[in-house]
């Protein structure tokens, strides 16, 4: 597929129950309106808004073929919800289903070729998503934090605890799952922990060297998993 057309962000809304949703959705460069593609939902990390991290690697897998939709969270961002800038595990899950659902209502998306992407949190909150999302047919996390963990025992405590459960996954899956992770994150054995929890088919990428913050806009680290992804999902949907 071409990049040398620009790709542009195109604002849109849509519901998650009674909150407005605010996105942007990436299309391929030199798309055809008359074919369908398959799509990502791309959801932030911790903190993050759709301008960030999840446009980064929603407008690269635009360029390889993907419509993607890089969202706020409910409560953040331009996103509705208050009071602002609250992490709601439960509307975070919820606001993921929705922008699915969104997604499968364009026309230019094969619905039976759609999947989730989390970055941080964002990728916690997928593979918790994962054995219910039937829409879902692929799933990826980039750098997964899980937030439980550290709420529990706070940076330093879950970081002694390695052992205890992390990821956000639950054994049933019904599709294919991917763990990306740099081997330089002091987050790793959170994906480790999910991984290991997951049944099959599942898969694990190390990125030699990466932090988990490298993974979100280094372009060399970025590189390497959106090759990665590219491959998962060009194979899974």
């Amino acid at each position: 597929m071409s990049t040398s057309v620009t790709i542009q962000a195109t604002k849109v809304t849509f519901p998650n129950q009674f909150t407005s949703m605010a996105g942007s959705l990436f299309a391929p460069p030199n798309m055809d309106k008359t074919k369908k593609y398959p799509a990502l939902a791309v959801a932030h990390p911790f903190g993050g808004v759709k301008e960030q991290t999840a446009g980064i690697y929603a407008r690269k897998m635009a360029e390889k073929g993907y419509v993607t939709l890089a969202f706020d969270a409910s409560h953040q961002g331009e996103s509705g919800g208050y009071p602002r800038d609250t992490e709601n595990p439960a509307e975070r899950m919820e606001g993921i289903r929705c922008a699915i659902d969104y997604l499968t209502t364009l026309p230019i998306v094969d619905e039976d070729r759609v999947g989730l992407l989390g970055v941080c949190a964002g990728g916690s909150y997928v593979m918790v998503v994962a054995p219910t999302e039937m829409l879902a047919k692929a799933i990826a996390s980039v750098s997964l934090w899980d937030l439980r963990v550290t709420a529990r025992e706070g940076v330093a405590g879950a970081t002694v605890r390695q052992n205890q459960r992390a990821g956000g996954n639950r054994k049933a899956t019904h599709c294919p799952i991917l763990f990306i992770i740099g081997t330089g994150a002091a987050t790793i054995f959170m994906s480790k922990a999910g991984y290991e929890e997951a049944a099959q088919p599942k898969e694990w990428f190390e990125i030699p060297g990466a932090t988990h913050h490298r993974l979100y806009d280094d372009e060399a680290a970025v590189g390497k998993a959106v090759a990665k992804l590219e491959e998962f999902f060009g194979r899974s949907l």
